[in-house]
């Protein structure tokens, strides 16, 4: 008999792993698991790859009572937006769950900007959470991407942050935001 925990994959997509257990709780082997929403971007997931508690997790994740949950934007790396003419772009960090859409400050002329700024949005399970970076100087997004919000509230369970890779219009790499979250259990709505 194997039981099986979930691990946070560093892959694209909404892939997990499940790690396989026996009964003396050793590793018996990982089975992965893949989600995507038709057209949905790549996620990357936190780093380490973690291991959670799979029946709380799902207890957050799997209700269908909307809750809220505090997002942090942490910081990018590696912002692709450079033009030679008009130097490093002024990012901009654009989330929106639903028709709830809020923006970070404006961050001058880096590649690398570090924000550190928390937001609150009331979300439900099988809702995503759509992010752009802009470069408001030039007027235009950077990169997008895009995480279930059911990886939010397993982010916000288990204290950890989460990478997404950016993508450019033309399905490039676009630089990585990092995001933490938080939930407060007596937040249901």
């Amino acid at each position: 008999v194997l039981s099986g925990k979930t691990a946070l994959s560093r892959r694209g997509g909404a892939e997990f792993w499940m790690i396989l257990e026996d009964a003396q709780m050793q590793e018996a082997g990982k089975l992965r698991l893949a989600t995507r929403e038709p057209g949905a971007p790549r996620i990357v997931p936190p780093r380490p790859a973690v291991h959670t508690n799979a029946e709380q997790a799902s207890k957050i994740s799997s209700t269908s009572e909307r809750s809220r949950i505090f997002i942090k934007v942490i910081n990018a790396e590696h912002l692709t937006d450079f033009d030679p003419q008009q130097g490093k772009p002024d990012p901009c960090v654009v989330l929106k769950i639903g028709g709830d859409e809020q923006r970070s400050t404006i961050k001058q002329r880096t590649t690398d900007p570090i924000w550190n700024e928390k937001y609150a949005f009331t979300a439900g399970a099988g809702e995503w959470l759509h992010v752009d970076i802009r470069n408001v100087a030039a007027d235009r997004v950077m990169g997008r991407g895009g995480l279930p919000v059911d990886e939010l509230f397993n982010i916000a369970q288990i204290h950890k942050l989460v990478e997404i890779t950016m993508i450019d219009d033309q399905e490039r790499d676009a630089g990585v935001l990092v995001l933490g979250a938080s939930f407060e259990p007596g937040s249901r709505i």
